[in-house]
């Protein structure tokens, strides 16, 4: 004979499925955030590989250009700094991204560094 099911295992997967949609809901704010900030880094860091061949000016304005498209906040344009010596070149900048969720709300500070000695 077969018992009947309480019914408990329905609701709390439906919770659970319910809680992991809001994670991913308000969670993908977050994540952007963080992806533009990587994909902002990796330019950098492919412009410190081509340091040797390229100008400081042409470094800045391909990395501007990158920050506008990513959709970077203005301070990140403009705080962009190219030291170069005779065997090193540091490329960084600083900018603040505000993230707004439900009960989170966070300014977060980015800092990439890329540092090549050739």
């Amino acid at each position: 004979m077969v018992m009947p099911r309480a019914g408990r295992g329905k609701v709390g997967c439906l919770l659970i499925v319910a809680l992991l949609g809001g994670v991913v809901y308000f969670g993908a704010d977050v994540a952007e955030v963080y992806f533009r900030f990587y994909r902002f880094r990796d330019a950098i860091d492919q412009d410190i590989n081509y340091g040797t061949t390229r100008t400081d000016d042409e470094i800045k304005r391909h990395l501007v250009a990158v920050a506008d498209s990513l959709g970077l906040p203005e301070e990140a344009s403009r705080r962009l700094e190219i030291n170069r010596t005779a065997n090193r070149l540091v490329i960084k900048t600083a900018y603040t991204e505000h993230v707004d969720v439900p009960f989170y709300k966070r300014d977060i500070l980015f800092a990439p560094r890329a540092e090549s000695r050739f």
